[in-house]
This record gives structure tokens, C-alpha cells and sequence, in this order.
């Protein structure tokens, strides 16, 4: 089905008599896309959560480290 919409989608040629129906195909394939960047961002969530978790420990943990640092430097 999406290649055959992919395919449609690159031979369309818009004209004033096919306005209409070139709208809907329009909205076919933004409903597509949605589909995609809705999966996309859950595919990706998990990993996300992870590394900010990662990003999260590793900074409480450096960050006496940069405090003691920044004494010394002082």
C-alpha cells in the first residue's frame, strides 16, 4: 500500500481538474508521515529515558568533582 501511494504520490500531476483529489492525496500521505514520526518517537522513547538517566547519573556524580575542581582553580 505505501509503495503503491509512494508511486502514485511521484507520477501525480496536479491540475485544475484533479485539484480536489490531489488535497486528498496530500492528506494520505501527511497521515503516512504521522504514522511514521508517531512510531519513530515510540521506537526511540525507551533509549531516550535511558540515556537522560545515564546523563543524569553521570553528572551527580561529577559534579563534586567540578565543584572541587573549580575551588581549586579559584
Amino acid at each position: 500500500m505505501l509503495l503503491k501511494n509512494l508511486k502514485e504520490v511521484l507520477q501525480w500531476d496536479v491540475t485544475d481538474d484533479n485539484f480536489e483529489k490531489s488535497q486528498e492525496l496530500i492528506k494520505k500521505v501527511n497521515n503516512v508521515l504521522g504514522f511514521v514520526e508517531d512510531h519513530r518517537a515510540a521506537e526511540k522513547k525507551p533509549y531516550l529515558d535511558t540515556g537522560r538517566t545515564i546523563d543524569a547519573t553521570h553528572k551527580s556524580f561529577a559534579k563534586p568533582l567540578e565543584e572541587a575542581k573549580a575551588q581549586l582553580q579559584n
